[in-house]
């Protein structure tokens, strides 16, 4: 310091903004971290997200949904319920028009667009409801950049989806 000061240099004390906060949070074990259950009273679900959840309206979707950051993972979880009048869980073919519909919704409305393709599609049954899983991912990718959990039940649509920031 006593040469810089010597060659003309002023000097000042800085703060490091260095806090310390994402190792601490990524040196919990999980299943010390309890998730926030979220009851969608309207919609008629709950689910368990890493913090409590806000609501957002995007302006592409007329719904309400939910969604919350998992800061240690780098995923934005999401999910919403809403009236899908028309559609019998019975119907196999409609339900799978429903599925690869949504699949290229989220494709094509995603900044990554023609990067994504349905890597994995498959059924799944959850507390009794069929559903589908669909996982959503680019080649360049190592993991799923989406995971989509979409169910149909009494006339609802029901959709779980975590989003890989990479």
């Amino acid at each position: 310091i006593m040469l810089l000061r010597q060659k003309g240099y002023t000097l000042k004390p800085v703060s490091a903004t260095y806090t310390g906060l994402k190792e601490y949070y990524e040196s919990l074990p999980l299943q010390e971290l309890a998730w926030y259950q979220h009851q969608d009273q309207e919609s008629g679900f709950a689910i368990d997200f890493p913090t409590q959840p806000i609501s957002i309206s995007p302006k592409s979707v007329p719904i309400k949904m939910y969604m919350t950051p998992d800061l240690t993972e780098g995923t934005v979880y999401l999910a919403a319920g809403f009236d899908y009048p028309g559609i019998d869980p019975e119907d196999s073919v409609r339900r799978e028009e429903l599925y690869q519909s949504m699949a290229e919704n989220m494709i094509n409305n995603s900044s990554l667009g023609g990067l994504l393709e349905v890597e994995e599609s498959q059924n799944i049954i959850h507390q009794g409801v069929e559903g589908r899983e669909l996982k959503i991912g680019s080649e360049s990718w190592r993991a799923p950049a989406m995971r989509l959990r979409i169910f149909i039940k009494e006339g609802a649509l029901y959709i779980a989806m975590a989003v890989k920031q990479n």
